[in-house]
């Protein structure tokens, strides 16, 4: 899978697209872009009504969770 990136940076659906295919938590029906550092965050939300902040970590993974 290719991601699109924006300024070097993933766009939010690109993660989002990432995130469902790999993690198995179920459909993303919303992603939004939150912030942009050394580490970027994403917030997801799923169908089910979880809502999750994605951070891209490089170089050693690309991402963790937050349960919100």
């Amino acid at each position: 899978m290719q991601l699109e990136i924006a300024q070097s940076t993933p766009t939010a659906n690109s993660i989002a697209a990432f995130v469902q295919a790999r993690v198995g938590l179920g459909e993303i029906v919303e992603s939004e872009f939150i912030r942009r550092s050394f580490n970027q965050a994403y917030r997801l939300k799923f169908a089910s009504v979880r809502r999750v902040v994605a951070v891209s970590v490089p170089p050693t993974a690309w991402w963790t969770q937050c349960v919100v």
